[in-house]
């Protein structure tokens, strides 16, 4: 691409804008396959420049992160000594405008969001290693964030001496977690994409920067936590079982299985943390951030880093192992309750979403057939096992397995009392037995008084419901589907 185009003129327009003019090369290798007999400029190309001019203006890489808009409004005819306007604006941090004029009137507009990645250094008496972790980084990453969460030694004097890094100070410390939060809310006040933390004892190396960022040209809708060497030299034996035991709990809360789950050299998408309140303030706030984060359809991944744990006596750790520990055990007590009621059941019903119906490849009649087979089990009498039981069923007759466990999911805290009391209803017009519970006292002890017509009952609703939601959903799919 390098012979494709000439500039011919640069020059500064205005805060932040940017003038070249370029001229194309019509003899170019492209233009023999592209059209040939009437050849035009490729797209791809048009955007290529841009990037490619964007890139000497910044001295850095470009990389999209979203393209806002992007439009051609003529062909572009390549022509010796023809001359090309390309005016380039930066707006913020992430923001780029572009537009390329043929004759002085625009032919390509383009409106993108740029990957920005700030790093985030958290430190609290750290002295004896901070001013050499931001040297390390330097080379790699332009934007620097240090807080100072209310150091007592020579680390603020260090910092304020320090160039060419944002400094954000807390008067007394606060914990790890408000100084990630500080930094986050200034990322994303000023335009970051993405922010990479690494810790201040000096344990990660700077150098494995570029992971991250190669990592994350590929895939920006990620959490990337590195992945230790739990076997380094000088790794405490405690580090090794407390991180097993927090990689289980995760799992239990995500469904995702990590290699390592405590590591602080971590890269974070800002977006969705936007609108996001936490409450742990301390190292709790990595594990609450990974798990809500998971819980928001954002991806975990582990990446290999290198690790330097320097001899016992000359670790700078401000982890209290009792306390840390008993906040994070509680942590996961709560999010292991909530993934159980409302976070697990919640994902099973998402993908139980009209979208996905109708993107399903099965036909109506077996969709119908799931459905009524999920909420058949789910109301049926086998608390506990009602899952695996509608799972086993669409196994051995053939239905779609993830339709069925999810219809199944409608015995979910909230729904039964209504499942109780319908089928203590149903049963006693059965069996002609009066109704003396009210639904405002109905409850598995209660219903234990009047357990023959609630187990009669519930076969009746089951079939019943199974039939009337079956039913519904296969009017609304002849309906829908056939207009697509």
């Amino acid at each position: 691409m390098n012979d494709f185009y000439n500039i011919t003129g640069e020059r500064l327009t205005g805060e932040n804008v940017h003038e070249f003019e370029i001229t194309i090369n019509p003899n170019h290798n492209v233009f023999k396959g592209h059209f040939p007999n009437q050849p035009i400029v490729p797209g791809v190309f048009s955007i290529n420049i841009i990037k490619q001019l964007f890139e000497r203006i910044s001295g850095k890489p470009l990389r999209y992160y979203a393209i806002k808009q992007c439009k051609f409004l003529q062909p572009i005819i390549p022509q010796d000594g023809k001359t090309m306007r390309v005016e380039i604006k930066v707006q913020g941090a992430q923001t780029i405008y572009a537009t390329i004029f043929e004759n002085e009137k625009p032919v390509v507009k383009l409106r993108a969001e740029i990957l920005n990645v700030a790093l985030i250094i958290p430190t609290y008496n750290n002295g004896k290693t901070i001013a050499q972790i931001i040297e390390d980084a330097r080379p790699y990453i332009d934007n620097i964030i240090v807080v100072n969460d209310g150091s007592t030694d020579k680390t603020s004097e260090i910092l304020q001496d320090t160039k060419n890094i944002v400094l954000l100070q807390h008067s007394t410390n606060k914990g790890k977690g408000v100084a990630l939060r500080t930094a986050f809310r200034y990322a994303i006040q000023n335009g970051f994409s993405h922010a990479i933390t690494i810790d201040a004892d000096g344990q990660h190396k700077a150098a494995d920067i570029p992971k991250f960022l190669d990592e994350l040209a590929t895939d920006n809708n990620t959490l990337l936590i590195g992945a230790r060497n739990l076997h380094a030299e000088n790794m405490p034996g405690k580090n090794t079982f407390a991180n097993k035991f927090s990689n289980f709990w995760i799992w239990a809360e995500t469904g995702v299985r990590m290699q390592d789950t405590q590591s602080g050299f971590r890269l974070y998408p800002l977006k969705p943390l936007q609108k996001m309140r936490f409450i742990t303030r301390h190292y709790d706030f990595e594990v609450e951030a990974m798990v809500r984060l998971s819980w928001k359809g954002i991806a975990l991944k582990n990446i290999p880093i290198e690790i330097i744990y320097p001899p016992k006596g000359e670790r700078v750790s401000h982890f209290k192992p009792i306390k840390d520990f008993a906040r994070i055990s509680l942590l996961n007590t709560f999010l292991v309750l909530y993934a159980i009621l409302i976070a697990h059941p919640a994902r099973f019903f998402k993908q139980f979403s009209w979208k996905n119906f109708t993107n399903i490849s099965d036909s109506n009649i077996k969709i119908t057939l799931s459905i009524g087979t999920g909420i058949a089990f789910g109301i049926l009498p086998f608390w506990g096992y009602q899952m695996i039981l509608a799972g086993v069923t669409a196994v051995v007759f053939k239905l779609n397995k993830l339709i069925t466990i999810a219809a199944s999911n409608i015995s979910i805290p909230p729904m039964i009392p209504i499942i109780l009391y319908l089928s203590y209803v149903f049963g006693g017009l059965i069996l002609g037995l009066p109704i003396t519970i009210s639904l405002s006292h109905i409850s598995f002890a209660t219903i234990g008084e009047a357990l023959l017509q609630y187990i009669v009952g519930s076969f009746i609703l089951a079939g019943t419901a199974g039939f009337v939601f079956g039913l519904a959903c296969y009017i609304t799919l002849a309906i829908f589907r056939k207009k697509r």
